[in-house]
């Protein structure tokens, strides 16, 4: 009997020491060709709801069903979704400070659809996107192939105008006040 009760002790200190983990569900879209549920908790699980560290991030895609987002930040959602690079965005809100993301999208994977998913995230915390430029300046530029050089050469005077210049030196060049579509040409 002993036995018995200091069993079910340890199972009621053991349930009791672990986190409840509750997701509220943020969104669910269900249309023709695709269906997407977002859900949001505070502590980052995996599948079977153990909880992660803090560096715990999976995403998995499937061309064809779609993808599942687990333990993301708002950023990465819409990162992934919208196909951008972390480095070129950030999230300035505290409304999502602290919740993981769970994404479920099953079905057709296109940009229209990811859109519409971002758009609607957006809204149920009353955020939007704005659009800034910045241009970053280029501290060096080496380049190895001499061909592309010469051919780059040429195209030297039609930069003068936007006041460029270029300073050739054996094997190095010095490009100054050149855009970076200065140098797609």
């Amino acid at each position: 009997m002993k036995k018995l009760v200091f069993i079910a002790l340890i199972s009621l200190f053991y349930s009791s020491c672990k986190k409840a983990i509750q997701k509220e569900e943020i969104l669910e879209i269900k249309e023709n060709s695709f269906t997407c549920k977002i859900e949001a908790a505070n502590l980052k699980v995996n599948v079977n709801n153990n909880e992660q560290c803090a560096n715990y991030f999976n995403y998995t895609q499937d061309s064809e069903n779609g993808f599942k987002l687990e333990a993301g930040q708002l950023k990465d959602v819409v990162g992934i979704l919208l196909n951008i690079n972390l480095i070129n965005f950030q999230v300035n809100s505290n409304k999502t400070k602290g919740k993981f993301f769970y994404v479920d999208y099953k079905g057709e994977l296109n940009d229209e659809h990811k859109t519409m998913v971002v758009n609607r995230l957006l809204e149920h915390y009353n955020l939007k996107i704005d659009t800034v430029q910045k241009k970053v300046a280029i501290n060096s530029l080496k380049i190895t192939n001499k061909d592309k050089l010469g051919s780059f050469l040429s195209k030297v005077d039609r930069q003068k105008q936007l006041r460029t210049s270029l300073k050739v030196s054996g094997n190095e060049a010095v490009f100054e006040n050149f855009t970076l579509s200065g140098f797609a040409k």
